[in-house]
């Protein structure tokens, strides 16, 4: 497997890891010294944004799909970066989504809302789905980040509502 700048292969056991840089955006936030939420990070400090491609004997997996082209100026080159370590985003069978903010889905689409990958089915916890695909949970979020939010639940979940397999929390692992 070739290896993109910022990317770092692994392996465990017989599965072929590789954390793949999407590339980087500022945090967003409304002045400076205010911290992000739980994250105790500063608006404009650039945080990474990294995707988990695994190759198992069976499956070629991605976790989280990145920000998306076009999206952030830095950001956005995860299917850039597959491509250069030799993984053609058709023979991706899987996507799991560890959770719904646009730099974790923004990757799910292409401008058109069709699958950026075309032959996985796409994974994510029926708790987190709800919650971003309903109307009163999204009081919840804070008044700054809504509309970035919602639009990348509209852009990158709804278009590809029926290739998601939705699991529940609970299970006994």
């Amino acid at each position: 497997m070739k290896v993109p700048k910022d990317s770092f292969p692994f392996k465990v056991g017989n599965f072929e890891c590789l954390a793949i840089s999407d590339g980087t955006f500022p945090v967003p936030g409304a002045q400076p010294g205010q911290s992000f939420g739980q994250y105790e990070m500063q608006p404009g400090q650039i945080m990474e944004v990294t995707g988990l491609f695994i190759r198992t004997p069976e499956h070629a997996v991605l976790i989280d799909t990145g920000w998306g082209v076009g999206v952030e100026p830095d950001a956005g080159k995860l299917l850039q970066n597959l491509q250069a370590a030799g993984i053609q985003r058709t023979e991706i069978d899987t996507v799991i989504l560890s959770h719904g903010h646009p730099d974790h889905i923004g990757g799910n689409t292409d401008a058109e809302g069709n699958p950026a990958f075309p032959n996985a089915r796409y994974i994510m916890c029926r708790k987190e789905w709800e919650f971003w695909t309903s109307g009163p949970l999204l009081s919840q979020i804070d008044e700054r980040f809504k509309h970035t939010m919602l639009d990348a639940v509209q852009k990158n979940l709804i278009p590809i509502k029926d290739r998601f397999e939705l699991i529940d929390d609970d299970l006994p692992f």
